[in-house]
């Protein structure tokens, strides 16, 4: 093989994927079509997020209405006639007052469907998930701990504590009916 062969496939093997993103791998992005005004669209006026001139500059307007939720009474149930068992926690907003059953799968999808909705706003991660050891007592009142802090920040947010799909989650009795009537609409 000669010399002109060796350099000819070193370079097509060399070639170096280039990012065409104007962001940086570390920055959340989303905004772009709505910042350039390509973004065509609807917004429901409780969609809407108001942005006022604080002390400081632009943030975003408190929640008028603000609230809490304690995560309570972890109880292990089961379905199927005992073939699957989880543990649910009671979730009591002070808003309503009526307690809802969650479990932890049900905090997983509203995590998706918050970051799916609002990808410029960082939505804090839900306690990890486990396989083993799920239903010792240690791990669940770290569990509950972690949820607590969640919802404390997640009631607390001016803009996530408002949202649609948050209220559902913390008002429909039954979690499927509340889940439906979010998948259905436009979320």
């Amino acid at each position: 093989m000669s010399r002109g062969g060796n350099v000819q496939q070193a370079k097509s093997s060399a070639t170096v994927s280039r990012n065409l993103n104007r962001f940086s791998t570390f920055v959340k992005s989303g905004g772009e079509a709505f910042v350039l005004g390509q973004a065509a669209g609807f917004v429901k006026d409780g969609d809407k997020i108001c942005v006022v001139t604080g002390q400081y500059g632009p943030e975003w307007q408190e929640n008028p209405y603000p609230f809490a939720c304690t995560v309570d009474d972890p109880t292990k149930q089961t379905k199927f006639k005992g073939m699957k068992s989880y543990i649910a926690y009671k979730l009591t907003p002070t808003h309503t007052q009526t307690q809802v059953n969650r479990r932890y799968k049900h905090f997983d999808w509203l995590y998706a469907r918050l970051v799916e909705k609002f990808p410029v706003i960082s939505v804090p991660h839900i306690p990890e998930k486990q396989a083993t050891g799920r239903f010792e007592e240690d791990f669940i009142s770290k569990r509950r701990k972690g949820l607590i802090w969640w919802m404390n920040h997640m009631t607390s947010h001016p803009v996530l504590s408002k949202c649609d799909v948050f209220q559902h989650f913390l008002t429909f009795i039954r979690y499927l009916s509340g889940k439906h009537l979010v998948m259905n609409s436009i979320v």
